[in-house]
């Protein structure tokens, strides 16, 4: 009774705690040059609107003679794809329509939040944006096509590099059209590139400059377009002619600027998230919150960037200023939040032989980060577990329950989780050039079964402790109880 409690009161909290709108994730994208290490890295919290169960998942190569007639039943889509797809490894987030389906093509099927396949190339989709009622009307969005769910199952099967995907996502928009305005993300071994899909057929993308970082949140933020740049852009060639057309069209400085021309006004919901990002990496001139003030998307940190940097940053909830989460009456949006059903960040570590894929199976803020080297194919059955039926083994499961302890009384439990955590997270990034000659020498399997033990043997010890703690603080509180109350 007191398990089932538990979970109707978990499920509850999921739920009362959603915003209005749809998805909402934070992005972190930091380059080469920007970077502790000179690795580069893409991140991205995904914040389901339900309450919802991330998985590990190992997408075979499948090689055949026919196309691939794939169906997105959700929105009614069709398209045939190559006959020929790529070995991946993905952080599926669970679609309502496959939930009673365990097929093979259902699972396979399924919205990879995150993916890196055998060419060594990552996608993260996808980032929900706003655009401006006049550009969507010039243009509107399909009724059926492509969608957040179905983008990373189109696109990471079938290209060889980040510019690849961007080349390919276009053609599909092009063809087929958006359901709504997204961002993705592609990551490869040389360069990042970060792409906004405006409305039903417009979209642009950028290359990141190596030196340099982002954070992301839910409106469009690419800048300053420069047309002739062909190896740092990719767009819909009316791109510009098209924001006249709208009546939209604005400059800034004297040059054509994408978000101010087919973004919408900013918002404190996003705009806050902005200058988390700044408040980290250029703390000196993140100066105090300005909803108006206008950041560019890509920016120069004033120190070199961690790993474990990107990882404190998708916990940020305001602390040490007017604008916390903790302070009576403040109902601000941070990075942070309990909704987030998983983070996660592909890393490209300098001359290094695998990318490595940092999955945090629930809101990283009472949950820990492991790393995954290649495409590892044989999983923990806890690992894979996707129902929405409570089940203790699962890892997801033990995630849920620490944070749903943790985030009712923060100031109580909150170094409980985190102090221990971050000593495993910290273990990890040590420990990723003996990780990766395990890799070299016994494989993605290896590796992952050493990185998942020792990451269950922490969460455990960590729930039992909150749980030992809980239960001390429920004794305290009865000892002024009357005796007739105690009975």
């Amino acid at each position: 009774m007191i398990k089932n409690l538990f979970i109707v009161c978990l499920l509850i909290l999921c739920l009362v705690c959603l915003p209005q709108i749809s998805f909402a994730c934070t992005t972190i994208i930091v380059g080469k040059e920007a970077s502790t290490d000179g690795s580069h890295f893409i991140g991205r919290t995904s914040d389901a609107p339900t309450f919802s169960i991330s998985r590990l998942q190992h997408i075979p190569a499948y090689h055949s003679d026919k196309p691939i007639i794939y169906r997105d039943d959700m929105v009614n889509f069709e398209i045939t794809l190559p006959s020929n797809e790529l070995e991946c490894f993905a952080v599926p987030s669970n679609d309502a329509i496959h939930e009673n389906n365990t097929s093979e093509a259902a699972l396979r099927d399924l919205w990879w939040e995150s993916a890196v396949n055998e060419k060594h190339v990552g996608i993260s989709a996808t980032e929900t944006i706003n655009s401006n009622d006049k550009v969507k009307a010039n243009d509107p969005f399909v009724k059926s096509g492509l969608r957040e769910g179905n983008i990373p199952r189109l696109v990471i099967p079938y290209i060889s590099s980040a510019k690849e995907g961007v080349l390919r996502l276009a053609k599909l928009v092009e063809e087929y059209g958006m359901m709504s305005a997204e961002a993705v993300i592609f990551i490869d071994e040389k360069e990042i590139w970060y792409m906004e899909m405006y409305t039903g057929h417009r979209y642009a993308a950028q290359k990141l400059p190596e030196d340099c970082c982002a954070c992301i949140p839910n409106d469009a933020m690419l800048g300053f377009y420069d047309k002739n740049d062909k190896e740092n852009w990719i767009a819909s060639d009316d791109i510009v002619e098209f924001a006249k057309k709208a009546g939209t069209y604005q400059e800034l400085d004297g040059k054509f600027h994408l978000a101010l021309s087919y973004g919408t006004p900013k918002r404190d919901y996003s705009q806050l998230r902005v200058w988390a990002g700044r408040r980290h990496f250029t703390p000196s001139v993140a100066g105090k919150y300005d909803v108006k003030r206008q950041y560019e998307i890509f920016f120069k940190p004033e120190k070199k960037i961690s790993i474990l940097d990107a990882f404190e940053l998708t916990r940020d909830r305001h602390e040490g200023t007017p604008q916390a989460t903790d302070k009576p009456g403040n109902n601000t949006r941070p990075i942070g939040i309990d909704r987030t059903e998983q983070a996660h960040f592909i890393q490209f570590r300098k001359d290094c032989s695998s990318p490595i894929l940092w999955v945090s199976l629930a809101a990283p803020e009472f949950s820990v980060y492991f790393p995954i080297f290649g495409l590892p194919n044989e999983l923990d059955k806890n690992f894979t577990y996707y129902s929405l039926d409570y089940n203790s083994n699962a890892f997801a499961w033990k995630l849920f329950e620490i944070a749903d302890l943790a985030t009712h009384d923060r100031e109580r439990y909150s170094r409980l989780v985190r102090d221990k955590f971050s000593t495993l997270e910290k273990k990890f990034v040590v420990s990723l050039d003996l990780l990766e000659k395990k890799y070299n020498s016994q494989g993605a399997n290896a590796v992952l079964v050493d990185v998942t033990q020792e990451t269950v043997k922490t969460v455990d010890e960590v729930k039992a402790k909150i749980l030992l703690e809980f239960t001390k603080k429920r004794i305290e509180d009865t000892k002024n109880l009357g005796k007739d109350q105690v009975k």
